[in-house]
């Protein structure tokens, strides 16, 4: 059994805190003692403790107030001094200095592992390579891609790298009845969906545009929108189909408490993010429940959407590129049909709780038995 601490110190639920509370949940499952380090005013502190793991929220790593700062940083290597961490394993910047820093400090030589689920490339800095390449033991990307901008930056031992993508628990999708008194299974079939906060980056015009061909080509077609608003309305993306003379055919939940029947109604779901995707839990739920995703080749997306398998990629911010991709597995039930299979098949394959938690904890023990990193001059 490994004593493992998990810290994601984010002001709100993005892909960093999803996936430390996630592999702390994994972790949990296969008998390591697991705690993770989120101040009580977050998210991540909040699900953690739903999840009823292990949780210390009175260390906010994040803070900037000198005496607060001083604080922290006291509560923090007495928290490291007493537990003796076997592993450290922050998931934000912020938690991968003052792990880092502490954790050579108190003299504790837990190993020192960062997970990385960042959008931005990190900082050339002097202080940042001394963090990266000589006081951090080993590295998780949640994305190839996120492997290949720190590679940009710094050399790192591979050895001592994994990507493990995140995971879903697969159970919650795939018990239950979402046939019975599914809402949306009465909307016309084919069901587009897409589920995404609204937000311009997330490409929501872009599916409308598309629509507008897709009718054209496709009877009865149907598009479900789930997603909390945010830079983005439900009236503006309405006015906007309404414009486009497409608004009969569109669905606008907004926020759902549980959108797992609206995915579940789908026959195809869309991601035409321009950005952002270093996890992808939309596609993960999409697959989970069998559907094939159409999905712009942006970040992760085309590290999970295999395109002609489980689904189709696209060049972001291209309606007529979208529409054609939709219209081909609209009008093609047998290729939608595998698609869906291998969709499911990649799930439970690729996402599911014990094959992350396995490859985490296979990862962990690789390092522990690993000597400190001695490699690390900049390229």
């Amino acid at each position: 059994m490994m004593k493992i601490l998990i810290s994601a110190h984010v002001r709100w639920w993005n892909a960093s805190a999803y996936y430390a509370v996630t592999a702390a949940q994994a972790l949990a499952r296969l008998g390591h003692d697991v705690t993770v380090l989120a101040h009580e005013s977050t998210p991540a502190y909040r699900y953690a403790s739903e999840l009823r793991l292990k949780v210390i929220g009175d260390i906010n790593l994040a803070s900037t107030r000198p005496i607060s700062f001083l604080k922290n940083l006291g509560r923090l290597r007495s928290l490291l001094e007493s537990e003796k961490y076997d592993i450290l394993n922050p998931h934000r910047p912020e938690d991968h200095f003052f792990l880092a820093m502490t954790n050579i400090v108190s003299g504790t030589r837990a190993k020192l592992i960062r997970t990385v689920s960042d959008v931005r490339s990190p900082r050339d800095n002097f202080l940042n390579r001394i963090l990266h390449c000589k006081w951090t033991d080993a590295y998780i990307y949640c994305a190839r891609v996120c492997m290949n901008r720190y590679h940009d930056v710094f050399q790192l031992d591979s050895s001592l790298e994994k990507v493990i993508y995140s995971a879903l628990d697969l159970e919650e999708f795939t018990a239950g009845d979402w046939v019975t008194d599914n809402v949306y299974l009465s909307h016309p079939s084919p069901r587009i969906g897409i589920v995404a906060r609204l937000s311009p980056n997330k490409g929501h015009r872009v599916l409308i545009e598309a629509a507008a061909k897709v009718i054209e080509k496709v009877e009865h077609a149907s598009f479900i929108v789930v997603g909390k608003e945010e830079e983005v309305t439900v009236s503006e993306l309405r006015e906007h189909a309404q414009h486009l003379g497409v608004a009969d055919f569109f669905t606008f939940t907004g926020r759902l408490d549980d959108p797992r029947p609206a995915i579940a109604a789908c026959d195809i779901g869309v991601i035409a993010s321009t950005e952002s995707e270093v996890i992808s839990r939309a596609a993960q739920e999409f697959f989970a429940f069998g559907v094939p995703v159409i999905a712009t080749k942006v970040n992760v997306l085309p590290e999970m959407v295999q395109d002609g398998y489980n689904g189709l990629l696209i060049d972001p911010g291209n309606p007529d590129d979208l529409a054609d991709a939709v219209i081909r597995l609209c009008l093609d039930d047998e290729e939608r049909r595998i698609m869906s299979e291998n969709a499911a098949t990649y799930a439970r394959e690729r996402h599911g709780m014990q094959f992350f938690g396995g490859v985490t904890e296979s990862f962990y023990e690789a390092v522990l038995r690993a000597d400190w990193i001695k490699t690390g001059d900049r390229k």
